[in-house]
């Protein structure tokens, strides 16, 4: 004799058989009608059409979907009449009351989907083994209760009276639920009022107990559309700290926070009720589905309702809190790569330091060359002498004069070699300008790259947190079915903690890069800055060209283009330059310290006076054929005959600077090249490593979630799960450092090259290009074609 389900079974492999899916009609069970945005049952549909939709033709008939009015005999009667209702194949409960309900029946005449239960313990639904038992019945709970949601709300705020809003009916759904409170109430050492409460804001507000200081929302369907955006507002006004029970959108729509209830977790949600459906229709019975549902629990704080209300969340809460409405301050500006550079360029203070050297070589060669320039002078004197030492020949008791004189450098070598020397100082002072540009721009893109790289980390650092917060939820509902013991649990609580703990780090270090870079473009140093990757493709389009490969294709052509680089950066480089000049100075040095042994200083001098007045002794010159004015005039020509052996050991000087110069210049030279060879092989290194990490982090993540899956049907031990993180972690890591790594090494060539045009300005690339190739002829080389 063949049982119901193996009829069901036969039926449905003759449809598949004959190609035809087979026709399914859901009714849908609610507590009763509402207004409200969110419900489950599109979402639900969608999920159903994706999974079963080449498999059976499933439909929701709106006359096969009934509520009860929000009492518990309305709810009764819409159950009877679904289950009695020949048309409908399966039932879903897509109310607290309606899932309570259902589950109170012994015996069902079809499948069931129970679908809200919040703490199937408390509820006193059916459970064996992680099933419900009861045949043609499953239901979905995360069998999280509210004992850890409310302590959490406690640590977080801090207070000590606590009202707790409930819909009546959910009241009369879970009459435990009262008990379970009080319990609560004198273990986590606060007050619990309950509220019951039907569809009125107001209303709500008005029953509020004078002494409460914290808000527990559990969900109200019955309120209008606008309902919770207006019983928000209702608690922001009063600044009372509110926690949602039903999750993120009611967060959205302004209540202060809610542990739980990630972005994809409705998704989740109603694909699960699409699995259990589909396992139902393809034979298997509903009492032994599995019935617990690991749900995300994650903080989540509405930082614009906090503001309000002035709540300041402590770090160890943000850490590990999602901010909605975290709006960016007012001075927050965009940044990107290029206007950072471009920007520092104006505004860093080294840089501005560095313009002064300029400045100052160009007031010392003005100073040299006036040297050069006529001299001319003025003089008054009054002067007054013993009346017994007058005498009109020489000077008068009392005198005032007046002169005037000039000078004229005919020839000198030392003026010449000043002003020689002072002008390729200057040249110096221009290249080492030059110089301090290249190392603002790299200290830039550096700081800039940093922030990012530090910005991806944290990304990273807080995704393994929610992997582990989402592993620790798996080992309580593994604890709360039987399938694991608390060990596993105290040992996600432990990984979390540590998992917390290297958030704070990289958001540590993201703090010091964004320090280092407002330091380096001159701005306040605690300004915040928001990045954009935008324009990074950009920048790096001289290595996306296909020429590029065929360049470094195999160690011929890669050795050529080193030597390519090597040579350009020899060309570019200021600091070379600037040697040189300082060379050329120095050169000009040894030329005047020889030059003085034989070639003399020539000057051309004059000077004229007038006596103004005399009076006293000797002012009386009748007779004596003098007038007042006076004037010489020469020319003068010098030349050291002995000096004590200062020419011989200043031109044995010159020449010491001069030969350490050049072993400097030698030595910078080879700098260069080291420096451009090393940057090279870094990059050769760096650049694969990009790929490669993210083959490895994607292979990483795939093992990861096959261990999760095994772990959550006990085949692996929570050993062998935390590894798998750690690998994927690590892999993951090592994706986000890569890159950026590699960002870091390329502006390293850059500056090794003495030039950022590459970066700057991305068309110059073809110039670029052209360079390469024209070097690869002349030296008899091909690059690979492709």
């Amino acid at each position: 004799m063949l049982s119901i389900r193996d009829l069901f079974l036969t039926a449905i492999m003759v449809f598949l058989a004959c190609d035809t899916a087979l026709a399914v009609a859901v009714g849908v069970v609610i507590d009763g009608p509402t207004a409200r945005q969110g419900t489950t049952l599109d979402l639900v549909k969608q999920e159903v059409a994706s999974l079963l939709g080449d498999e059976f033709d499933v439909s929701f008939p709106q006359e096969k979907l009934r509520h009860g009015d929000w009492t518990p005999d309305g709810v009764r009667t819409a159950l009877a009449e679904t289950l009695r209702d020949p048309q409908v194949d399966v039932i879903i409960t897509l109310g607290l009351l309606a899932s309570s309900e259902v589950a109170r029946i012994e015996r069902l005449a079809k499948p069931v989907i129970a679908a809200v239960v919040p703490d199937a313990e408390l509820q006193g639904f059916p459970f064996r083994n992680g099933v419900s038992g009861r045949r043609n019945f499953v239901y979905i709970s995360s069998f999280k209760g509210i004992d850890e949601e409310l302590s959490t709300f406690h640590r977080t705020v801090g207070f000590s009276h606590l009202t707790i809003i409930a819909d009546e009916t959910s009241m009369g759904a879970v009459p435990e639920f009262r008990t379970k409170s009080a319990q609560l109430a004198r273990d986590l050492g606060f007050a619990i009022d309950i509220v019951a409460v039907k569809d009125s804001v107001d209303n709500i507000l008005s029953v509020l107990p004078a002494e409460t200081d914290a808000v527990y929302v559990t969900p109200l369907w019955r309120l209008p559309a606008d309902g919770i955006e207006r019983l928000a507002a209702g608690l922001v006004k009063r600044g009372l700290p509110s926690l949602s029970l039903l999750g993120r959108s009611e967060v959205e729509a302004g209540l202060l926070m809610t542990i739980g209830g990630l972005p994809s977790d409705d998704t989740r949600f109603a694909r699960r009720i699409g699995l259990n459906l589909q396992r139902i229709l393809l034979g298997e019975d509903a009492g032994e589905i599995e019935v617990g549902f690991r749900l995300g629990r994650r903080l989540v704080i509405n930082m614009r309702t906090a503001r309000a209300i002035g709540f300041l969340p402590r770090w160890a809460v943000l850490i590990d809190a999602e901010k909605i409405n975290d709006e960016q301050p007012a001075d927050a500006r965009k940044l990107g790569l290029y206007d950072a550079m471009i920007e520092s360029i104006k505004t860093n203070l080294l840089l501005q330091a560095s313009e002064f050297d300029i400045r100052i070589a160009e007031d010392d060669v003005q100073t040299a060359r006036s040297t050069l320039l006529p001299q001319l002078d003025v003089s008054a004197t009054r002067s007054q002498i013993d009346s017994d030492r007058a005498n009109p020949l020489v000077q008068a008791e009392k005198s005032l004069d007046a002169g005037v004189g000039g000078s004229q450098i005919i020839y000198s070598e030392q003026a010449r070699a000043s002003l020689a020397i002072a002008r390729r100082l200057a040249d110096a002072a221009g290249e080492g300008y030059q110089s301090t540009i290249l190392d603002t721009l790299q200290g830039t893109a550096t700081a800039y790259l940093s922030l990012l790289r530090a910005q991806a980390l944290e990304a990273v650092r807080r995704s393994n947190l929610e992997v582990t917060r989402t592993n620790l939820e798996l080992a309580r509902v593994r604890e709360s079915v039987g399938a694991s013991g608390r060990a596993d649990v105290l040992r996600w609580e432990s990984q979390i903690a540590r998992d917390r703990q290297d958030v704070l780090s990289a958001q540590a270090t993201r703090f010091r890069a964004l320090t280092e870079l407002n330091r380096v473009m001159n701005r306040p140093q605690a300004e915040p800055v928001t990045t954009v990757r935008d324009g990074l493709d950009e920048t790096l389009a001289v290595l996306n060209d296909p020429r590029f490969d065929s360049f470094i294709g195999n160690p011929v052509v890669w050795e050529t283009f080193i030597d390519f680089s090597v040579a350009e950066a020899m060309s570019l480089s200021p600091e070379l330059r600037q040697f040189e000049s300082n060379v050329q100075a120095q050169q000009r040095d040894v030329l005047a310290a020889r030059r003085a042994w034989y070639v003399p200083d020539i000057a051309l001098s004059a000077d004229a006076g007038n006596n103004i007045d005399r009076s006293g002794a000797g002012s009386d010159r009748t007779g004596l054929m003098l007038d007042d004015e006076s004037w010489t005039i020469g020319v003068s020509a010098s030349l050291p005959l002995f000096s004590g052996g200062a020419l011989k050991s200043r031109l044995s000087r010159s020449r010491h600077t001069l030969s350490q110069l050049e072993r400097q210049y030698a030595a910078l030279s080879e700098n260069i090249e080291a420096r451009m060879r090393a940057a090279l092989h870094q990059v050769g290194g760096s650049f694969p490593a990009i790929e490669l990490s993210q083959d490895a982090a994607r292979a990483a993540a795939a093992n990861l979630d096959l261990v999760i899956d095994a772990y959550s049907k006990g085949a692996v031990s929570v050993t062998d799960l935390i590894d798998a993180q750690d690998a994927a972690l690590s892999a993951k890591l090592a994706a986000a450092e890569a890159e950026y790594a590699f960002l870091i090494d390329y502006m390293e060539i850059l500056r090794a090259r003495g030039n950022f045009d590459l970066v700057l300005d991305p068309p110059s690339s073809q110039a670029w290009y052209e360079s390469v190739e024209a070097y690869f002829s002349e030296h008899g080389v091909s690059p690979l074609r492709r």
